[in-house]
């Protein structure tokens, strides 16, 4: 009785470990198996190589020129389908990386001229850096790259461009799990930039010490309308509309369209000016297309540091533009820039801008009792 009785008892707790075990066989083999697996083959007397996956029950396919871009589809495939459990990352090569990285630039719609800049620095970080993949990313090797950008004798501000770019890169590379992460990148500090406008009596002597009259008209057109240097250099006849008195040109620079108005005191003087224009000598076959054809921009530089102790340029006329606009209280997002704080920080004169807002204050009237 007693040996019949631990029989039993021995025999029912080897089938409890029994399903014991299989449960967790069961659970370990799922485990595995919900791992949803992507694969490449090739097909007899066929051309190219073939990816195939499981999804929603079914086996599906891509077919792609050759091995590479077929490796490359397969870990981006793998990662999406397995994005509710992949927690580990990809070391996806820096080239395919880069490429993917660019694209997003023509999907979010952006300009050109801002794909460019992604395109440069990539470059620049690739020859300085030379990463493998995109796992072999370091914090030394971000460190040996800006210190590498400071030796090259720019300035902050342009190597904190770069800090942007590679914030934007290293984000877009974790979120997409093909980086893990966690790399300090930090701003230079940079000291805040002195802006000077110029006043009226300056300006005036600036266009009275002009040697040519396209240099006057090009002046108050720089003052009228904010453009840039190489925009204001470039600018076309067709550009220009003295009917409407506006003008419509596509940025250089950013590659943005710029539209704006011409001051009716303007329109005269370019009239007289387009009307007795004359050939100039040694002149490129379509410079005629031009609105100025005067290009002698050291003049301006020199005439400058005449009368202002700073290093001022050309791109005075622009930040003389942006204050005078800031100081009536319109929108200075007509400069082309990202944000406000760009132009408020490198274009506006604050303490010019007070200037005139105190003196637009009815001092008189408080006055008068």
């Amino acid at each position: 009785m007693v040996e019949r009785c631990f029989r039993n008892a021995f025999f029912g707790f080897l089938s409890v470990c029994g399903v014991w075990f299989y449960g967790l066989v069961v659970v370990v083999w799922s485990g595995f198996d919900f791992m949803r697996k992507v694969w490449t083959y090739r097909r007899k007397g066929r051309k190219g190589v073939y990816v195939a996956w499981y999804e929603n029950g079914r086996q599906r396919c891509k077919a792609l020129p050759n091995k590479t871009l077929a490796d490359h589809f397969a870990k981006i495939k793998y990662q999406q389908l397995n994005s509710d459990v992949f927690l580990s990352t990809i070391n996806m090569g820096w080239n395919d990386a880069c490429s993917e990285f660019l694209v997003r630039y023509e999907r979010m719609g952006l300009a050109r001229s801002t794909k460019k800049q992604a395109e440069m620095f990539l470059k620049r970080f690739t020859a300085i850096c030379r990463p493998t993949g995109t796992k072999s990313i370091t914090q030394r090797m971000i460190d040996r790259y800006f210190i590498q950008r400071q030796r090259q004798n720019i300035s902050d501000f342009t190597v904190n461009k770069d800090v942007e770019r590679a914030k934007t890169l290293m984000v877009w590379l974790q979120k997409n799990q093909y980086h893990p992460g966690g790399l300090d990148i930090t701003k230079l500090k940079t000291a805040s930039p002195k802006t000077r406008a110029m006043t009226d009596e300056q300006i005036a002597r600036l266009v009275a010490a002009a040697p040519h009259i396209e240099w006057k008209i090009r002046i108050v057109l720089g003052l009228s309308t904010g453009l840039r240097k190489t925009d204001l250099y470039n600018i076309q006849l067709s550009d220009v509309d003295l009917d409407s008195r506006w003008v419509n040109l596509v940025q250089k620079k950013t590659g943005k369209e710029y539209s704006g108005p011409v001051p009716d005191d303007l329109i005269g003087p370019l009239k007289m000016y387009l009307a007795g224009r004359t050939d100039h000598m040694n002149q490129k076959p379509d410079a005629n297309k031009n609105l100025f054809r005067v290009t002698a921009a050291g003049w301006l530089d020199k005439e400058f540091r005449k009368f202002r102790p700073g290093n001022e340029t050309i791109q005075s006329l622009r930040k003389t533009y942006s204050t005078r606009i800031e100081s009536t209280s319109i929108s200075t997002e007509m400069l082309g820039h990202a944000s406000k704080s760009v132009a408020r920080t490198f274009y506006n004169d604050m303490d010019y801008i007070k200037w005139i807002r105190v003196n637009q204050l009815p001092i008189k009237k408080w006055l008068d009792f």
